[in-house]
């Protein structure tokens, strides 16, 4: 590590190869990222976003794990600023009220963009 120092973010090497983390080569023609790699990082991922969640929405520990696991899929795809932007629909999760929320998601620029997506998640929201 000591020779190759460590970077959070993607950068460019020296000889202008996309790089991140300890040297980890992740163009073509490097090792990229493993499939258990990738499961590891999501999992961590997963793991930030389900604390992000329940620090902003303490209700959410509240929720089925289907209605969880639809909230997480939204913060992951949108960002926690993202979701924010669902007032209505989070109001309506908070309150119980699962058909409002899954109503209001739907009918957003987000169901529009990722449709097959939105109506995948949202039917998780109707899960008790």
């Amino acid at each position: 590590m000591d020779w190759e120092g460590y970077r959070q973010f993607a950068y460019r090497c020296t000889e202008g190869v996309l790089t991140v983390g300890i040297g980890r080569v992740v163009e073509q023609g490097g090792p990229g990222l493993s499939l258990e790699e990738s499961l590891m990082l999501l999992e961590n991922d997963i793991d930030r976003v389900e604390e992000r969640l329940l620090e902003t929405y303490p209700w959410y520990a509240g929720l089925s794990e289907s209605q969880q696991i639809a909230l997480i899929s939204m913060a992951f795809q949108l960002g926690m600023r993202g979701l924010a932007t669902f007032k209505m629909g989070l109001a309506s999760l908070e309150a119980g009220s699962w058909q409002e929320a899954h109503d209001h998601f739907l009918d957003s620029k987000w169901a529009e963009q990722t449709p097959s997506r939105a109506e995948e998640v949202c039917s998780l929201i109707l899960v008790e």
